[in-house]
């Protein structure tokens, strides 16, 4: 049996290979990823969070349907996010040392965290004897949301630091929206509820934003017709050079499996 390591460099799934025809193609070098009981506990962990919101909607449908559907999609929103920065790393890395899997324990006490803070009621006014507890469950929620984007930035560094190549695209489309989540998560954690749900709001589609001009960056340069020493000036072909194609062969499998959870 192999000695655990206490930390070693994440190991890419899939690398890129040139083929004789010039083009990239992704070719496996590590062990064939398939789904596993972590994965399928943490899909336990949204569905419980799917049913809060659906809860937390259906309460409160007649008498504040307004503020429930809205906290409703902020918090399920947010989370959401999470579980995509959570794929874009686990399609593309796999890890068995110590400490990768401490930073994968923050985020998924974080996840626990958040589906457990989500309200079942959104109090109508201030004087409502619930309210307090809704403040708590905010301020529980965005604590929670911290911890989760705190791990899930701890395993892009390790993987950037043995991958440097990956600075710029990591920088765009993974660091820039989880750093400017976090911050968020922050300042809502020392908001009102309300405040504290449009911050959430707001965070999950800013996130896709940054990505997606990321993203669009990388469409552009791969259009145009440069030459490589022009390409080694541009920044969004620094961006496209880091691009880590993903293992996504067990996707068939794991969601008939989720079909029958």
């Amino acid at each position: 049996m192999a000695k655990i390591q206490l930390w070693a460099p994440p190991k890419a799934l899939i690398e890129w290979k040139t083929g004789k025809d010039g083009t990239r193609v992704g070719e496996r070098v590590g062990r064939n990823r398939s789904h596993n009981w972590l994965e399928l506990f943490l899909d336990l962990i949204y569905v419980s969070a799917a049913i809060r919101v659906a809860n937390l909607v259906k309460n409160d449908l007649k008498s504040n349907a307004q503020a429930a559907v809205f906290t409703g999609i902020a918090c399920w929103s947010a989370l959401f996010q999470g579980w995509i920065q959570h794929t874009q790393f686990h399609t593309r890395f796999g890890y068995e040392d110590y400490a990768n899997r401490s930073f994968l324990l923050i985020s998924m006490l974080g996840l626990v965290g958040a589906a457990i803070n989500i309200p079942e009621t959104i109090p109508l006014s201030a004087a409502d004897p619930n309210f307090e507890q809704l403040k708590d469950e905010a301020r529980g929620f965005s604590a929670s949301m911290i911890l989760l984007a705190a791990g899930e930035l701890l395993l892009f560094t390790s993987a950037v630091c043995s991958r440097w190549k990956m600075r710029y695209y990591a920088g765009c489309l993974w660091y820039a929206p989880r750093i400017l989540a976090l911050i968020i998560y922050v300042v809502a954690f020392f908001s009102q509820p309300k405040a504290a749900a449009i911050l959430l709001f707001a965070s999950a589609f800013v996130q896709p934003v940054i990505m997606l001009a990321g993203f669009g960056a990388m469409v552009r340069i791969s259009k145009q017709n440069l030459d490589e020493g022009s390409r080694r000036f541009s920044f969004a072909s620094k961006i496209r050079s880091g691009f880590m194609p993903l293992d996504i062969e067990h996707v068939s499998t794991r969601n008939g499996e989720l079909i029958m959870l």
